[in-house]
Order: C-alpha cells, then structure tokens, then sequence
C-alpha cells in the first residue's frame, strides 16, 4: 500500500472469516475476539454483497436468495 500510495480507511474496513462450516468450527475465532489496525476495531460481519451476490461465511446461498426477492 505503501509503494503504491494507497491509504486504508479504517472506518469502512469489516472483517469476515471464510470456510465451510465443518472447517470454522475447528477454528479458534468467536464473537468477542478482537481484530485491531491501530486504535480502530474492526467490525465482524457474517455476510457482504460483493459484485451483486450476497456472500456469507459459510458459502451459503440462503442470504442470497431471501435478499434478491
């Protein structure tokens, strides 16, 4: 980010952990763990819409066909 002179901008900035659900289980992240870029926490979400498909964290379709109707 630095070379290319691009800047992030913390308040616009989510995290989601992606897997399937038999997978995030085995990982050790839950709802109180923190995630932080400099003083700012970054928000958790479970799903997003990204080029006009609803993506959840466990790569369902289910957010995406109750949100299209």
């Amino acid at each position: 980010m630095v070379v290319n002179k691009l800047s992030l901008n913390v308040a616009k900035t989510q995290i989601m952990m992606l897997g399937f659900s038999i997978n995030l289980k085995n990982v050790v992240w839950t709802m109180e763990t923190n995630l932080h870029i400099n003083e700012d926490n970054l928000v958790r979400i479970g799903s997003n819409k990204y080029l006009g498909v609803q993506i959840d964290s466990e790569f369902k379709w289910r957010e995406h066909i109750t949100c299209s109707r």
